[in-house]
């Protein structure tokens, strides 16, 4: 039961929700990142394509998958860290995004 993994407010595990089918969301500079923080655990909610985590990783991947807006919110308060990988190196995260995550994570107050 997922309920029962997650303790609220953990500072030992970063939560990300949003898509991860874009390399412009910049998924992979964060999975390069957890393979360098020992004892760091991902909490991947919304679209998630897990055959792409690199099987090190795996053990500390969550993968929950896609969420109504309600439980995706009552997912992020629970979160002490929140994550907005997006990546400079594409012009589409560089120059046509908008931060709307970071916004849903600072209604969450998790930003």
């Amino acid at each position: 039961n997922l309920e029962k993994e997650l303790v609220p407010g953990s500072v030992d595990t970063i939560y990300y929700v949003g898509t991860t089918y874009y390399r412009w969301k910049g998924l992979n500079i964060l999975l390069d990142s957890l393979e360098r923080l020992e004892g760091i655990k991902l909490i991947l909610v919304g679209d998630i394509l897990k055959e792409k985590l690199p099987d090190h990783i795996k053990d500390r991947v969550k993968c929950v998958g896609h969420l109504s807006n309600p439980e995706a919110r009552a997912m992020l308060k629970k979160a002490q860290i929140t994550i907005l990988p997006n990546s400079a190196n594409t012009v589409i995260s560089r120059l046509y995004t908008s931060p709307l995550k970071l916004l849903e994570y600072m209604a969450a107050k998790t930003a």
